[in-house]
């Protein structure tokens, strides 16, 4: 059994996987697998495995049919034997030789901690550094001592920047894509509060590619009108107001147009309305209102 699965959810794109287990085989690490599941409907991702000899243990799972993320997330954790997961989208990868060492060192360091994170590199599309994501120490330390403030920043970024141990047998939720990395944090963590943070980032990942779940999502009213309301209410937050939930939702509902419980349920969110769901849509509707009458009272002038 090795310590560490390396768990790759894919789908095409193999001129990032190339990079992404070129990064693998850099480690200094070894004691680990590597296990892919495949959602292409080619054969790219297959043919890339096959093309070379990869000096690591390696499990290619080639999905019947397509399950789309984040289940084909889920299904390369199944197929998981490591104590501890560590997953890698096919657009990630290890910027040194000794990240994967860090991040295990993380957990083996703290065994009371189930979950761990590191800095991010975003990069451009071409690869290229566009910046580094480093939460704040005292935005880190906010979460340490109430894991509500997690939402809505994630703070955290992609599940390439975390690891953490199998048995808290864990999945990401399948009626989520926008919010789904977040919605997994907040669950774990709910569990087992205690986490490790390196400021160093152990992890390289792609931002702003049209292949990306973020793409397809991005302000699209159907997607947010859903999955923010659905992880507010999914884990008890709207237990405790604060603030920037009020500020965050008063934006969400404006940008978007929606004045009344009647719009928010035409969007798709079937669960229950929060408390402070009612004054921000009065509000929002009022300010509209008066809005209108001053327009038409301008116009009748």
């Amino acid at each position: 059994m090795p310590k560490v699965s390396i768990c790759i959810p894919t789908y095409r794109q193999v001129e990032y996987l190339e990079k992404t287990l070129e990064s693998i085989s850099m480690q200094s690490y070894l004691d680990y697998e590597v296990v892919i599941t495949d959602d292409s409907a080619d054969n790219s991702v297959e043919e890339l495995v096959k093309s070379r000899k990869w000096f690591f243990n390696l499990r290619y799972i080639r999905n019947e049919k397509r399950l789309g993320s984040p289940a084909n997330w889920n299904e390369a954790i199944k197929h998981a034997s490591g104590e501890y997961i560590k997953i890698l989208h096919h657009d990630e990868w290890f910027p040194q030789n000794d990240c994967l060492k860090k991040f295990v060192a993380m957990l083996e360091a703290k065994p009371t901690a189930d979950f761990a994170f590191s800095s991010t590199i975003i990069c451009g599309p071409d690869k290229s550094t566009k910046r580094i994501h480093s939460p704040a120490k005292e935005r880190v330390n906010r979460i340490r001592q109430d894991i509500n403030r997690l939402f809505p920043h994630n703070l955290i970024g992609s599940p390439g920047a975390t690891i953490y141990r199998k048995n808290v047998d864990l999945y990401f939720d399948p009626h989520l894509k926008w919010v789904v990395d977040l919605e997994f944090y907040i669950k774990l963590l709910k569990q087992n509060s205690d986490f490790v943070y390196c400021e160093e980032p152990l992890i390289s990942t792609i931002d702003g590619a049209p292949h990306q779940v973020t793409a397809e999502c991005l302000g699209r009213r159907d997607v947010e009108l859903y999955e923010w309301p659905y992880l507010y209410n999914c884990h008890g937050l709207s237990a405790k107001v604060y603030w920037d939930h009020i500020s965050f939702f008063r934006e969400l509902f404006n940008r978007h147009k929606v004045t009344s419980v009647d719009e928010l349920r035409k969007a798709g969110y079937e669960g229950p309305i929060p408390a402070i769901f009612l004054p921000i849509l009065y509000s929002i509707a009022l300010k509209r209102m008066i809005g209108f009458k001053k327009s038409r009272t301008g116009r009748e002038a």
